[in-house]
């Protein structure tokens, strides 16, 4: 049986759009997620973008509807907020979906037999469904007289269809190891040949690459080393595929060996491929890995080496045991440079980077100094080893950490759903996850750190966190890089005064040229960071079942996903686009309206409850939503204006307010 949501999204994919003449929607260009319009525009809470004074004119202010009377029937609710309704012919999702589609995804499901629904459920389930567990329940059902279905899982997932080519190839260690390779274009046809993807008209399919390695085993140098890619697109979110894969005890001893196969592959496709009866033409966008990783591709020095800066021909200095970068205008690395060893103390001797193989492919500005390993991992996480962790200078006092673990452990109360990871233990900060370290860097330590460390630290923090802020987001990156790449370069100079000497290591120095690579990519930098390659890492972490032979296991669970053929590609359906609301009287029937605790509206979710229930509009003010209605094509929701002073202008820019707990925790 459908529920309430899919019988009004379906709904909407039926109406016919006649009627959309009469208003028009709007597309805020966004930076991350989403931006909803409520004819004042629900922007995503995210990512909030600046008022648009400009249009004014044409939004309805609610706080003029506030004595908006209210009619209520036979459900004898007593609601007392402003009403809204929102058609769903009015939510643009692609008008190029057409209701033929919809019948078609409908007579699939129909008609899809027992063995398909369960093969389909296996893999749904392959991350956590070992092959033992679904063989057991073939041959219950078999017994149950299901004749049809195949006794093992192993045929059920055509996993003996699987077959591939590994070679041996030495690790750093000496010993040998496993290496396969999958193809870069067989890995761009599944994902173009997605149902998502077909509509696409762009002639160019750019792509992001990411090499790096993960351990298999607790107390075992086993680990894989993929090359990974992503396709790149303003419309679509793809999500990262294997290429190669290599096993053994460490990363493979010559780089060139590992390397060779992507890169004459690369070169081929430079020439153009096919697929779905179309032509595309291949670009490498970059390489988007770790200190390590990078220094292993480009065969220079690693982050400890006195010449490892990548971008500039700086000297490091020993301070305190550790290697500093101090010098801040140093020449600059360029193609020619890299390519010829001009300054040769930074390339590892008689080796060349086979980057250098790839045409049109520039090894100093398209590796990317890597944000999440950067920004989060390194720099957010250094600062809070600085506030917390024993023996430093900077340490906070006993009373204001313990005052600082009950607000972030009263804080993770009020985080979105959007958010996985609510729990912030400053005991063991060393163990949080990257996306841990961004929340915190992005929503917690500007307001947080503000009551426990003095205004020169706060001051100093902000440089970061502001620049951090504003590198990360479409609409601010493209007004206010120059800020951030000066408030980088101050943040840096002064950070031996706060912290003392020894602070300016690796790390801390590439913030001087990370806003470079933004003005390559002409991006943000969230457009090209590792998330979604590290998250494709954890899940092929997971697809090892046992401890023998790990690759020839990934490899074939693989081919069992790819046989179900699953969407690798995902329409970014509300990024740029508008939810249009109106105010009006309302008289609501029980039999006509269906009470909802949430709506889903691509990757965003909004409640009845806290704290999923606040929303910004347009206009700077904050709705409140306390009900939610649904019906077949429309939708109501129920809410009070929220009258909530901004901190200061800095904030409003930068789009963060303070909003209090509504309730106590």
């Amino acid at each position: 049986m459908m529920t309430a949501y899919e019988r009004i999204k379906k709904c909407r994919y039926m109406k016919k759009n006649s009627d959309k003449n009469n208003e028009s929607i709007r597309s805020n260009d966004l930076s991350d997620e989403f931006n909803l319009s409520v004819n004042e525009s629900i922007d995503n809470i995210m990512d909030i973008n600046n008022i648009n004074d400009d249009n004014d004119d044409d939004i309805m202010d609610c706080c003029e509807n506030e004595e908006l009377e209210k009619k209520i029937d036979s459900t004898n609710m007593d609601v007392t907020d402003s009403f809204y309704n929102l058609e769903f012919n009015e939510l643009y999702y692609d008008n190029d979906i057409e209701v033929e589609h919809m019948e078609e995804m409908e007579n699939d499901i129909a008609n899809r037999t027992l063995r398909e629904k369960l093969h389909k459920w296996a893999i749904n389930n392959i991350f956590t469904l070992k092959n033992s567990v679904i063989s057991e329940l073939l041959v219950i059902l078999r017994e149950e007289g299901h004749s049809e279905l195949p006794k093992t899982a192993e045929t059920l997932l055509r996993t003996k269809q699987c077959a591939f080519d590994a070679k041996v190839m030495k690790s750093g260690r000496g010993n040998n190891g496993v290496y396969t390779y999958f193809g870069i274009e067989k890995a761009l046809n599944k994902m173009i040949a997605s149902s998502e993807f077909e509509d696409n008209e762009e002639e160019t399919v750019n792509i992001l690459v990411n090499v790096d390695g993960v351990p298999l085993y607790k107390n075992s140098s086993q680990q894989f080393w993929p090359i990974l890619i992503q396709i790149i697109d303003n419309n679509y979110t793809c999500t990262p595929e294997v290429v190669a894969l290599y096993w053994g005890d460490s990363k493979p001893s010559s780089v060139d060996e590992f390397m060779d196969d992507f890169i004459e592959e690369a070169r081929k496709l430079r020439e153009g491929f096919q697929c779905n009866d179309h032509n595309y033409s291949f670009n490498i966008l970059g390489f988007t890995c770790d200190t390590p990783a990078r220094a292993y591709l480009k065969c220079c020095k690693g982050h400890g080496g006195f010449y490892a800066c990548e971008r500039c021909e700086v000297k490091g200095k020993t301070i305190k045991g550790r290697r500093n970068y101090i010098e801040m205008n140093c020449k600059l690395r360029t193609k020619t440079s890299f390519i010829e060893k001009t300054q040769a103390e930074h390339h590892q001797p008689n080796i060349v980077s086979p980057l250098t193989k790839l045409p049109n492919f520039d090894p100093v500005k398209q590796v990317f100094l890597e944000s999440m390993h950067l920004l989060y991992q390194g720099v957010m996480k250094m600062i809070i080893s600085m506030f917390i962790e024993p023996g430093n200078n900077n340490k906070l006092s006993k009373n204001n950490r313990n005052d600082l673990k009950v607000e972030l452990s009263r804080m993770s109360a009020g985080i979105l759903v959007e958010f996985e990871r609510k729990t912030f233990n400053l005991d063991n900060f060393g163990y949080w996850k990257a996306t841990q370290f961004r929340f915190f860097a992005g929503y917690t330590a500007p307001f947080i750190f503000k009551k426990y460390v003095s205004i020169e630290k706060y001051q100093h923090l902000m440089l970061f966190l502001v620049s951090t802020r504003i590198l990360n987001s479409k609409p601010l990156v493209e007004k206010y890089h120059a800020f951030a790449r000066e408030y980088l370069r101050l943040f840096f100079e002064l950070t031996p005064h706060v912290y003392g000497p020894g602070t300016q290591v690796m790390n801390f120095h590439n913030l001087i040229h990370v806003t470079d690579d933004v003005l390559e990519m002409k991006a943000p930098l969230s457009t090209f960071s590792a998330f979604p390659f590290e998250n494709c890492l954890g899940k092929i972490k997971k697809l090892i079942r046992s401890s023998k032979n790990p690759l020839a296991q990934v490899t074939r669970r693989l081919h069992e996903i790819q046989e179900l053929n699953n969407s690798l590609v995902t329409r970014n359906i509300l990024k740029n686009q508008c939810l249009r609301i109106t105010t009006r009287e309302w008289k609501i029937s029980q039999n006509d309206y269906e009470e909802s605790s949430q709506i889903k509206l691509g990757n965003l979710v909004i409640k009845n409850k806290e704290p999923d229930n606040i929303v910004m509009l347009e206009s700077g003010k904050f709705f409140e939503i306390t009900n939610i209605y649904l019906d077949t094509g429309s939708m109501l929701v129920a809410g009070t204006i929220m009258r909530l002073s901004l901190r200061n202008e800095l904030f409003t820019i930068l789009g963060q307010y303070w909003i209090p707990m509504l309730s106590q925790h």
